[in-house]
């Protein structure tokens, strides 16, 4: 029943109404005639089989063969041809068959006023106008020359009764022919100026992701100079108060990075390019990244801070957890936030999957804090949205980071509700549909943190990178951990130098002037295919990571992609799985050693 309702009535696709519209009249056309037409022909091919055989069997087919009109109209034929082809098939068949028997008097002829309906939606205004004249003097023709149509024997005409009943349905023919031309032009105009206020609001979409991903490039540049230096100074001896000014300018760089990653999402939400990447996961492992990141902020502002694990919650699970972390950290972050004393407890239950291997995630958190009013509670969830008290709003924000739960919920066929009262705190509940992985599946838990990180001593790294200030940070975060480190400005120079001398892995950024840093990749990718030699690695050290962006990073070929402001760590993590494979005896450095 569902199959035929989507093939009568079919949704509307990629915002195109228009389309959908005249699909569902060609469907309800279709199904009108297929179920009266195919009753009438019934009656029909019983009546007058005997003497008007091939009549009987055209009026029982005909309406039958009229239900493959909505899959043509689906077919690569343009709407226009499709139309074109049935009216005039409908109309010599109708005509053939009234001129054969019958005339004026044989009930078929109650189809052609139809005619000029169907042209006008699925041709055009002027092919309704003109079938409809066209019918209309057919009709006319049809009784003028009643005495060449042959009549069945038993038929007892009355030609003054029948005289009236052809004026009266070339009136209705023509006057429908009139309505529906105008209505489908209006249609049509309709259509048309939907579809370039949808073609404006695509244009004006992508100019405010362009103009997003720049200005996050533009960002993020000096962001990766005082993030990239502060992990530095972290390396070093420092005082408690030089630590606790370093500290604070880290936490600062990282809710600023954190503002424009949120921008970025709700930009991506918007063009619909915000994606879900499913892979395996444990919960306990998302409450070890909360608890890293929340547990000491809690802790100053002396609040009772706790994460409870419930259900199946060592279970591995396919779904996405960097989107899932990103709900809880935004939900946690604004408890800690509005909540001056009292408790931040944030619940997570996995429900058992179902047996096709469906599950469920319920996450809560709960604060004690100040609350929020129901008048202010139901726009909450809309982007750039925030209760309306002066009290509420002194904590400043984007009013992104709730919108942005909100899409990630229902992206996850799930959702997110608040209950509230002022002065006692508030409780975000949020779900989520994830699946159950294979029973058989063993997930590795992450291993700790390598700390003998002299293997980086025989590393050679070769980084490209037209900004200064990011080769300096480069400079200050790996100069005394791997064995050669070698800057330079563009991917020519790194392709030059590749020529010169050996190197264990590449890091370039993707806008530089001469070359940038895909084209340098696709030229030693060239390179190694021409020559037989093994891949070398290759990473995008870049602070443009968009998804598209970091497709086309790796359609170019490289292994990955290292964000900006770069992080030490992963950094680290990144160049270490490489050193490893490095024989331990080679202690050589290339003749050419590039410093600045």
């Amino acid at each position: 029943m569902k199959g035929l309702k989507a093939y009568i009535w079919p949704a509307v696709e990629d915002g195109d109404h228009l389309r959908a519209a005249q699909l569902r009249i060609i469907g309800v056309i279709a199904l009108t005639v297929v179920v009266c037409g195919g009753l009438a022909g019934a009656l029909n091919f019983v009546a007058n089989y005997e003497r008007f055989p091939p009549q009987a069997w055209i009026g029982l087919v005909t309406p039958l063969t009229l239900g493959a009109l909505p899959a043509l109209a689906r077919s690569r034929l343009s709407l226009r041809t499709t139309g074109l082809l049935t009216v005039s098939f409908l109309y010599v068949v109708l005509t053939g068959q009234a001129a054969s028997m019958g005339g004026m008097a044989y009930p078929v002829v109650i189809y052609l006023p139809g005619l000029p309906i169907l042209a006008a939606f699925l041709v055009g205004p002027r092919a309704g106008l003109g079938f409809g004249v066209l019918v209309g003097a057919s009709m006319g023709g049809l009784f003028l020359f009643r005495d060449w149509v042959p009549t069945p024997a038993d038929w007892d005409i009355n030609y003054y009764l029948l005289g009236w009943i052809t004026i009266t349905l070339i009136l209705l023919t023509l006057a429908a022919s009139a309505v529906c031309a105008i209505f489908a032009h209006q249609m049509a105009a309709a259509g048309a100026a939907l579809e370039e206020a949808r073609k404006r609001s695509d244009a004006a979409n992508q100019a405010k992701t362009a103009f997003l991903t720049n200005i996050s490039h533009e960002i993020r540049t000096p962001m990766n100079a005082m993030l990239g230096m502060a992990q530095a100074l972290q390396q070093d001896a420092l005082g408690p108060d030089q630590r606790d000014k370093l500290e604070m300018m880290t936490r600062s760089g990282d809710a600023l990075l954190r503002l424009v990653n949120e921008v970025l999402d709700m930009a991506r939400i918007e063009a619909g390019r915000l994606e879900i990447v499913p892979q395996n996961f444990r919960l306990t492992d998302t409450v070890a990244m909360l608890e890293g990141l929340f547990a000491a902020q809690a802790l100053e502002k002396g609040l009772d801070f706790s994460i409870r694990l419930t259900g199946d919650g060592e279970r591995v699970f396919v779904g996405d957890p960097v989107r899932i972390g990103q709900i809880l950290a935004n939900l946690t972050a604004n408890a800690i936030k509005f909540t001056q004393a009292g408790h931040v407890q944030v619940s997570l239950h996995a429900h058992a999957p179902d047996d096709e291997g469906q599950a469920r995630i319920t996450m809560r958190v709960a604060d004690s804090g100040i609350g929020i009013a129901p008048e202010d509670a139901k726009g909450l969830f809309r982007p750039f949205a925030q209760a309306g008290s002066a009290e509420m709003r002194a904590y400043g924000g984007t009013g992104l980071g709730l919108a942005i739960c909100r899409q990630l919920c229902e992206l996850m066929d799930g959702e997110i509700s608040l209950q509230s009262t002022p002065g006692q705190g508030s409780t975000f509940t949020a779900s989520i549909a994830v699946r159950a992985a294979a029973p058989d599946l063993v997930m590795a838990r992450p291993e700790p943190q390598q700390r003998d990180l002299s293997a980086l001593q025989r590393l050679r790294v070769l980084a490209a990178d037209d900004s200064q200030t990011n080769r300096l940070v480069l400079r200050a975060l790996l100069d005394s951990l791997v064995g050669t480190l070698c800057l330079v400005e563009n991917g020519q120079e790194a392709l030059d130098l590749l020529d010169a001398e050996s190197f264990d892995i590449v890091l370039l950024d993707s806008r530089m002037p001469v070359m940038d840093g895909l084209s340098a990749t696709r030229e030693i990718r060239r390179r190694e295919a021409g020559s037989g030699q093994p891949s070398l690695p290759v990473y995008a050290l870049t602070a443009n990571v968009m998804p598209e962006q970091v497709a086309e990073y790796e359609a170019a070929g490289m292994d990955g992609v290292l964000a900006k402001p770069i992080s030490r760590d992963a950094l680290i993590s990144t160049l270490m799985s490489h050193a490893l494979h490095v024989p331990e005896d080679r202690d050589d450095r290339p003749a050419r050693y590039l410093a600045e």
